[in-house]
């Protein structure tokens, strides 16, 4: 999935992977960039507290 800033300035390009469980845990991978060698990402680990998914931790994977 894919979403996009239309600031013609400056655009923006986001990605997020399909998640993976495990047990009360999610994993995601996010990734920005914005062209040429401009741009990260991170993965991205949430815990579902009973009602809502809960950000625990991120940890960047790349940059450019």
């Amino acid at each position: 999935m894919a979403s996009t800033n239309d600031d013609p300035e400056c655009p923006v390009r986001t990605s997020y992977s399909l998640p993976s469980f495990v047990d009360e845990y999610m994993f995601m991978d996010v990734g920005s960039t914005c062209g040429g060698l401009c741009g990260s990402g991170e993965l991205r680990i949430y815990r579902w507290t009973g009602k809502h998914w809960l950000l625990v931790a991120r940890r960047q994977s790349w940059l450019a």
